[in-house]
């Protein structure tokens, strides 16, 4: 009986974590992404206080095909802005901010074309 309770328990764990990292994203976003409920493109980091390890993530995944601005302070806030200049990307900057111990992201997506 426990281990059928084990299996029940462990099938639920993955399909709603499969199910929360199914949404689509507009940007590639670090795994411990999550999107905020009612919010559309805008992202929690599980990871609040590790500001320094999603600094080296951004350098590493976003490096070669966007441009990084330096880490700047606004309002006392750390904010860090990568704009895109690949045009097969559907955003055109991605903002990471820290608001005291909760780190997000903002995608802002790119304008549709009219035809």
């Amino acid at each position: 009986m426990r281990s059928v309770f084990k299996w029940t328990l462990a099938l639920g764990l993955f399909i709603s974590a499969t199910s929360a990292v199914g949404a689509p994203r507009l940007a590639q976003l670090p795994n411990e992404a999550r999107e905020v409920e009612g919010q559309t493109n805008l992202y929690l980091y599980r990871r609040g206080q590790d500001w320094k390890r999603l600094v080296k993530w951004v350098y590493r995944n976003y490096g070669k095909q966007s441009r990084i601005d330096p880490v700047s302070f606004a309002g006392g806030i750390p904010l860090l802005t990568v704009e895109s200049k690949n045009p097969k990307f559907k955003w055109t900057h991605v903002h990471f901010f820290k608001v005291r111990n909760k780190i997000f992201i903002s995608v802002v997506p790119k304008e549709p074309k009219d035809s």
